[in-house]
């Protein structure tokens, strides 16, 4: 089984609102499985102690090997119930589905396998995660936002309610940022190893107004030619 772990509602609420909704879900994972591979996936909602289980195809796998390029390895699944029978049992767990708080995304969803894609290779800028005694974990940033990011790794995760400061690098300015923050989400793969988690940025004023800076200079145009020659795209 695959296990997408939430630590606090408004996380889970955007996975409802850009994955769940329209059916499916996009699991970062180091396992490799066939396409139309029938799997799992077990949504664990930590935050209300609640767990839901799915049944679905494995419709789009990103592999491993491909993971330095522009995409998070991975797994796309559709699954067998309708929107409505996915949201009735979310609903049935957690009540009314708020929306998810705004944050200014780096990137504008689409749909489907193509929007993930898409707005993973717009926000994957260098990224650096480390603990508040200075150990540091390496990896590359998904779904980047003014209020937090997901990040890819290849090493030990810190623990769910771990503070961890976020250092972020704008290839092209040559630039970065360091952002008070704290794990709120692992994504575990099939072994229950941590590949993915989620990371709330928790700045103070002064913090938070760099950051919207930092992220508005990404999504300038002169980030992009940069990034593609660095990505070799």
């Amino acid at each position: 089984m695959l296990v997408v772990a939430f630590a606090d509602l408004d996380a889970f609420c955007r996975e409802f609102h850009e994955n769940l909704s329209k059916g499916g879900i996009f699991v970062p994972t180091d396992r490799s499985v066939d396409l139309r591979s029938r799997v799992e996936v077990g949504i664990d909602l930590q935050f209300c102690k609640r767990h839901m289980t799915l049944q679905g195809e494995v419709v789009h796998c990103v592999r491993a090997e491909l993971a330095g390029a522009a995409a998070v390895p991975g797994l796309a699944v559709q699954f067998d119930n309708t929107v409505k029978e996915i949201r009735d049992a979310v609903t049935a767990l957690i009540g009314e589905i708020p929306e998810p708080a705004s944050d200014n995304p780096v990137a504008e969803p689409s749909s489907g396998v193509d929007r993930r894609k898409s707005k993973r290779a717009t926000a994957r800028v260098s990224a650096l995660v480390r603990d508040l005694d200075g150990v540091r974990i390496d990896g590359m940033t998904r779904d980047l936002s003014t209020s937090g990011i997901q990040l890819s790794l290849t090493g030990d995760a810190p623990s769910i309610g771990q503070a961890v400061v976020v250092v972020l690098t704008n290839p092209s300015r040559k630039e970065s940022l360091e952002i008070p923050s704290e794990v709120v989400r692992h994504v575990l793969s099939v072994a229950g190893d941590a590949v993915a988690i989620g990371i709330q940025f928790r700045p103070d004023a002064a913090c938070r107004e760099r950051t919207k800076n930092f992220m508005n200079r990404l999504r300038s145009p002169a980030h992009a030619p940069v990034r593609r020659d660095s990505w070799g795209h």
